[in-house]
């Protein structure tokens, strides 16, 4: 029934095939990204799925055009990597047949993937979002930036990439700097790190602004976000098909929440109690509100911030692979799970 685009052994390949069987249906056939430019056709199936390359070595070469192994970490450009990303996804909406359908469209993970384009196409709809500095080219553009739009604290944000990587918190006050970031200098190389690393010397901050600004960068506003029990925290929304199904709060002594950088997961139950009357619906209406830019598309995760005044909310971003959580249900499903049956009662019943 199922033909995902992923990589074989990959945590989220093996997590759906799980969900599969455990509804009783048949494994998923698995195409890894490599072989797409070889194939003439995808199989026929009823639905198919694409997934994330993960770290599959040979995907991620295959993406960047490279054929060399990768260093652990190191940060390649992200814009090759997109590209990459899009004439893979040209390429699987040449080879489907037109009776297999999309769980989510190539055009809509493109989107998610580009922080620009996504972030363009929220404003035309009215989403609550950061105030944006649009792209930066190096750190006296950024300052500039600053000067005029009066803010004096931003996240720097790689426009394509993803789980956190190579984003700077900068700060400043007066000649006072800070950047807390995901990344490391090795021998003139950025490398991305689980660990944070606090700079407050300007020179060094403004080298390594400038460093991630070879790569098409933007910034925005960074607004201080909630706390509980003395961690910040944001939270990650799972939707399928329009609404608010999975749901985790990604707390943590930084300003940076990823979860895979050990941060801490948080109590949704005790974050919906600190809000004021409404605003949790509020904050459903927002995310099902996203989910009409990309009305082909069954599922993605949000991530959005709640203000340190409890008062407000904002998207940061949309995620086209943002549906990893594992343990987290709805109705007793995983998200995988949720997913699957979303479909299967959306497809066309013939007697």
């Amino acid at each position: 029934m199922f033909t995902v685009i992923g990589s074989p052994g990959d945590r989220r390949v093996e997590l759906f095939q799980a969900a599969l069987h455990s509804l009783h249906l048949p494994a998923a056939e698995v195409i890894p990204y490599p072989t797409i430019a070889d194939l003439t056709a995808l199989p026929i199936t009823p639905f198919l799925r694409i997934e994330s390359p993960g770290k599959d070595p040979n995907a991620q070469r295959y993406l960047l055009g490279m054929n060399v192994d990768l260093p652990k970490g190191q940060l390649f450009n992200p814009y090759r990597w997109y590209c990459g990303l899009d004439m893979v996804m040209r390429r699987i909406e040449a080879l489907r047949s037109p009776i297999t359908r999309w769980m989510n469209p190539p055009e809509d993970i493109l989107i998610m993937f580009d922080k620009w384009q996504c972030r363009t196409r929220l404003e035309s709809i009215g989403i609550p979002q950061p105030r944006s500095l649009g792209p930066i080219s190096g750190y006296e553009d950024l300052i500039s930036k600053m000067r005029d739009a009066r803010i004096n604290r931003v996240f720097i944000k790689l426009t394509h990439g993803s789980n956190a990587s190579g984003m700077i918190a900068y700060r400043t006050l007066g000649h006072q700097h800070q950047a807390i970031t995901t990344i490391e200098n090795g021998f003139s190389r950025l490398y991305n790190s689980r660990k944070l690393r606090t700079l407050t010397t300007h020179l060094e901050i403004a080298l390594l602004i400038d460093e991630v600004c070879m790569y098409p960068t933007h910034a925005e506003e960074w607004i201080p976000k909630a706390a509980i029990n003395n961690q910040v925290f944001d939270l990650r929304l799972v939707m399928i098909k329009g609404r608010v199904c999975q749901g985790v709060v990604r707390q943590s002594h930084t300003p940076i929440t990823n979860l895979h950088l050990l941060n801490q997961r948080g109590d949704l139950d005790t974050v919906k109690a600190r809000l004021r009357p409404g605003q949790w619906d509020a904050i459903v209406e927002t995310s099902e509100r996203v989910m009409t830019a990309f009305p082909n598309s069954l599922y993605a995760g949000i991530d959005l911030l709640i203000t340190s005044d409890f008062r407000r909310h904002y998207v940061l971003e949309v995620n086209a692979f943002g549906d990893l959580l594992p343990g987290v249900l709805y109705k007793g499903h995983d998200t995988y799970t949720e997913e699957i049956l979303a479909v299967l009662d959306d497809a066309p019943r013939h007697s």
